[in-house]
């Protein structure tokens, strides 16, 4: 297939200028954590290829901040998921309630209310954000690697990618050979139940040079460590939020010439959860879950089902002057969420979600000897999503109301969009994209068997994107980005408005370097983005509910950075952090509700106030680590890891009545989390001892006022890899 990785003759400058230009931008977040070149007396780190444009370039050529993440820095910090990349990757935030709960932010851009996901997940090529109630549990077993693009990438990626994007690359079938892996290993967590965990490998050439299948297949039965309470305190069953999960992906690649390729993939992912991994009680030091009293109901269930389905066939074909690439994704997902909650009255509510998708992408990639890069491309995509949301309401222990609520909701994007990079000359690039979108959506909801809500929606917008890059060297360069993220409006259930959409506008300088010889990566980038019709939930008094609605505007600014350095042949040492502010920098007024009339009472108050940041977002975040590798034998390799990462404060803030007394702002501590492994390697087969969380960290690493998630506390276990 075309290669259109860029090849540039770059003028040289001095080494001191290049290092100073790079740290002058406090070089951002590109992680490159990459394996190391043996070739030299002292190792040195090889140059990065990705695709984060949807065209092969060097990772230091791209115009954007990248944290890629190799499958040997996955296996060696023991990544299973994309929670543990938000202790890696600067700017990564997730709230995180369950396997199939979460809020994704980067760059403090990721708002749990509103429309959609306002970051992007993609597998391959397969989308996988569609609606911000269908998460899907992305494992990291036979991974290439994960790019993370920061700040909006609607114009490639479309309106999923308002923060930014996060692409799982797997492992591309091989001719060259039959080979396999087998993966153990047994773990215990403090205070709770044991775990374990199998996963396997096989790469089965069928036609020499042409036809190939590589599958993959995960089981983990992970012990959980909270205790279920009664209403009245009294423990009624020990680690309780355990959870069995298999995942098993095929993989085929067939290329019966060397223009045409056909990539097709399938993936089953099932899992069962005993309880989510957060306190309801205001102490989520103790692990513990307490139910609400229901006397006609009994105990309410905890346990959250949950199972996905992905398909998806890429057809290449190379016509020598560009790439046809067709995509064509589906996706089905089910999941189940409960919850009890004690407030004013007792709560419980579950929720049975169901999603059907599927998206069709044509695009064309081109490239000019030495002038022209350029992608354009059609896309779309169409989702049905049910939702039955069953909502008690109990005081002490007696029943007070009951309702069910069905909503459906239909959605239809299409775009068409382009990008296209241009040498002016030997060092200096520019580049230019745009997207244009359109977005019909319909809903219909009912409640307890009643029609309440059945309309639609179009939205359109049209996303620019530019940058400038200047390569002061072959392993150096410097860039600025202009970009702008959309993402689509909404409408509301219990009133007849629809609320606007979200609109971002992003600036970014930044610099990339690869100095001494390769021993050392810099990169970061000072950024800043102006959040316009932010969406939030706000209290309508008149219909006693909450919706939907864009209260204000935001301004987001900060500054990424990483670096790595080779010390020795041994010894490798990285760190990278980022600091971010985010301000309400202007609100919608309030409309005072008259309590003098008849209930219900008319009017609303904004959910934030000016100065009042956006909710979850962490200040700041650094991470630390260290890599050593030495000989316990001549015929076996040892290695030892390190890595420590504190996460900063985040704020939760509530205004949702007039009422001073029930307005709220509550703010999560620093957390640290620090994990280490050793390792010894023969030929085929390895062991590992590995700890994570060793200091036992059990604080919520977000804030909230009435559910506190919580990280697995500390655990210690071994693993077996023997490949073949």
């Amino acid at each position: 297939m075309q290669n259109t990785t860029s090849t540039k003759h770059y003028s040289r400058i001095n080494l001191i200028a290049i290092l100073l230009a790079s740290t002058s931008t406090l070089s951002s977040n590109t992680l490159i954590a990459e394996n190391l070149n043996n070739n030299s007396e002292t190792k040195t780190y090889e140059e990065v290829i990705v695709t984060a444009q949807k065209r092969e370039q060097r990772l230091i050529d791209v115009p954007v901040s990248i944290s890629a993440i190799s499958e040997t820095a996955l296996e060696t910090m023991r990544i299973q998921g994309i929670n543990d990349l938000a202790y890696i990757v600067p700017n990564l935030n997730i709230k995180d309630d369950a396997p199939n709960s979460r809020i994704i932010s980067i760059r403090g851009v990721g708002n749990g209310a509103g429309s959609a996901p306002l970051v992007g997940i993609y597998l391959d090529e397969i989308p996988l954000a569609f609606d911000a109630s269908l998460n899907v549990d992305v494992q990291t077993f036979d991974i290439e690697r994960v790019e993370v693009l920061k700040g909006p990438q609607g114009t490639l990626y479309g309106q999923g990618s308002v923060g930014g994007v996060v692409r799982f690359v797997t492992k591309r079938p091989s001719f060259e050979g039959f080979s396999g892996q087998f993966l153990a290993s047994y773990y215990n967590t403090s205070s709770g139940d044991d775990s374990e965990e199998f996963s396997s490998v096989v790469n089965i050439p069928i036609v020499e040079n042409e036809l190939a299948l590589r599958l993959s297949a995960i089981y983990k039965n992970k012990g959980g460590w909270f205790e279920l309470l009664d209403s009245t305190n009294s423990v009624v069953e020990e680690n309780f939020n355990d959870n069995e999960l298999s995942n098993f992906r095929i993989r085929g690649l067939w290329q019966p010439s060397s223009k045409l390729e056909v990539d097709a993939s399938a993936v089953r992912h099932k899992s069962d959860s005993g309880g989510a991994n957060y306190s309801n009680t205001g102490n989520v030091t103790k692990s513990q879950y307490r139910l609400i009293a229901r006397n006609d109901l009994g105990r309410p269930p905890t346990d959250s089902p949950y199972e996905y389905n992905l398909y998806n066939i890429t057809i290449d074909y190379d016509f020598g002057f560009a790439t046809f690439v067709s995509s064509t994704s589906i996706y089905e997902i089910d999941n189940t969420t409960t919850l009890s909650l004690e407030t004013t009255s007792d709560l419980f509510v579950s929720t049975a979600t169901k999603g059907d998708a599927w998206s069709q992408e044509l695009r064309i990639v081109g490239s000019s000897e030495h002038e022209f890069d350029w992608v354009v491309g059609l896309s779309h995509t169409q989702l049905d999503r049910k939702s039955d949301a069953e909502l008690q309401i109990y005081l002490s222990g007696s029943r007070l109301a009951g309702f069910i609520q069905e909503n459906n909701l239909d959605s239809k994007i299409t775009a068409l969009f382009g990008d296209i990079s241009y040498d002016l000359n030997d060092a200096f690039t520019v580049s230019f994209g745009a997207r244009s979108f359109k977005d019909d959506r319909s809903e219909d909801a009912t409640l307890s068997g009643i029609p309440i809500s059945d309309r639609n929606e179009d939205f359109e917008k049209v996303s620019l994107k530019g940058s400038a890059s200047y390569a002061m060297s072959e392993n150096a360069n410097i860039y600025f980005s202009i970009s702008e993220g959309f993402r689509s409006g909404g409408l509301n259930t219990f009133v007849d408005t629809a609320y606007k959409p979200e609109t971002v506008l992003s600036y970014e300088l930044g610099a990339k370097a690869l100095l001494l010889d390769r021993r050392l990566t810099l990169d970061g980038a000072l950024y800043r983005a102006d959040y316009n019709d932010y969406q939030a939930l706000e209290f309508d008094y008149t219909t006693g509910q909450n919706i939907t609605s864009n209260p204000g505007e935001v301004t987001i600014q900060g500054v990424e950075f990483a670096a790595q350095f080779k010390a020795s042949e041994q010894l490798s040492l990285g760190i990278s952090g980022n600091w971010t502010d985010t301000e309400f920098v202007k609100v919608a007024p309030d409309v005072p509700a008259d309590f003098t009339a008849t209930p219900p009472f008319p009017g609303f108050t904004s959910p934030v106030n000016k100065g009042d940041p956006i909710n979850f977002i962490a200040k700041y975040s650094y991470s630390v680590y260290s890599d050593y590798n030495f000989n316990w034998r001549h015929n076996i390799k040892g290695t030892f890891h390190i890595d420590y990462t504190r996460q900063g404060p985040s704020t939760f803030t509530e205004r949702f009545t007039v009422l001073p007394t029930f307005n709220r702002s509550v703010e999560s501590p620093a957390v640290g989390f620090l994990n280490a492994n050793i390792s010894a390697q023969w030929t085929n087969y390895s062991i590992k001892m590995f700890g994570r969380n060793l200091n036992n960290e059990r604080r919520e690493t977000t804030a909230s006022a009435l559910i506190l998630p919580q990280n697995r506390p500390r655990t210690i276990g071994v693993e077996v890899l023997f490949e073949f």
